[in-house]
């Protein structure tokens, strides 16, 4: 029989605890994407794209030297490819659980290491996306990761299935402050000239957001956002003292990357047509917005964790 506590109310999500089952949401948007980016390394047009961060990288440079710019990119897709199935294993097997997790966490250890070795990482044109703002998502990503892997841990160095286990929610403060410093990012680029050419495409294609262009503008449609970018960081970072906000920031994020997500579906130049088309995804904007998949399911785990209720208080008896 399963008892469930039908009483709801708010917490600061990384200083609750309970069952860690919302876990399960970053497990299978980090599976979707090292599935998809993985996929997308044994294709000539992805080797190209990721050459740059490859030959600067003091960690990475060695493997053009030994495989070549192609070879690299399948040495990659390998890898890519492995941690994604140790964390599909992972979510029925412990040991595989911490192992996916710890493979995903020192992915985006290095990746985020191009965001200093890689030149020009902060420019970017009318249309084009700089490399900063590709490899800064990654921060939520490793924040996931690591979640993941702290709850496949526990402090006896017994292995568990993250989201199979339970207990203290304290690691959620590496999701909330990657996310705040994403929307600190985003939301002060929405304040520039650049950044308000660069999402015009994303806007004027978009079903639910193309009536900002018409209402306020290019640039006014670009200030819009970047004020609510910039209210659900205060949000985020005020819901580490206070449980209304750290629901409210939560939502609010959730909201943002349900919006971006539908992007994907409406911006011209997702497919890659020289890999071929769909499911061979560009890497701005495709690969940009694929990354939200993570950066939501973050949003909802804090989410999740803010408002207590019956999905974290299911006991067995």
């Amino acid at each position: 029989m399963i008892n469930l506590t039908n009483q709801i109310r708010l917490q600061v999500a990384e200083r609750s605890a309970g069952s860690f089952n919302f876990l399960a949401l970053l497990r299978w948007a980090l599976v979707i994407i090292f599935l998809w980016f993985g996929g997308m390394k044994f294709t000539a047009y992805e080797a190209a794209s990721i050459a740059p961060f490859i030959e600067h990288s003091p960690i990475m440079s060695w493997l053009h030297a030994l495989f070549g710019v192609q070879g690299a990119s399948y040495v990659l897709g390998v890898i890519e490819l492995s941690t994604a199935a140790a964390l599909i294993l992972g979510a029925f097997q412990p040991i595989f659980s911490a192992l996916g997790a710890a493979m995903s966490a020192a992915t985006y250890l290095i990746t985020l290491t191009f965001f200093l070795s890689t030149p020009g990482v902060t420019e970017g044109t009318a249309g084009s996306l700089p490399p900063a703002h590709f490899l800064l998502k990654d921060l939520v990503l490793l924040a996931a990761s690591l979640s993941l892997l702290f709850a496949s841990v526990t402090n006896q160095i017994r292995f568990q299935i993250a989201e199979k286990s339970a207990g203290s929610f304290n690691f959620l403060s590496l999701l909330r402050w990657a996310l705040v410093i994403i929307f600190l990012w985003f939301g002060g680029y929405k304040f520039t000239a650049d950044e308000a050419a660069r999402i015009a495409v994303f806007i004027e294609h978009s079903p639910i957001m193309s009536w900002l262009h018409a209402l306020f503008g290019v640039q006014g449609a670009s200030y819009v956002l970047g004020v609510i970018e910039l209210s659900t960081a205060a949000a985020l970072i005020l819901g580490a003292f206070q449980p209304i906000f750290s629901a409210l920031g939560a939502a609010m994020s959730a909201a943002t990357y349900l919006i971006t997500l539908t992007f994907f579906l409406s911006t011209p130049g997702v497919a890659e047509a020289t890999a071929g088309g769909f499911p061979a995804i560009s890497s701005a904007p495709g690969q940009f917005l694929l990354k939200d998949l993570v950066l939501l399911a973050a949003s909802l785990s804090l989410l999740f964790a803010s408002v207590q209720g019956p999905w974290l208080n299911v006991q067995k008896s």
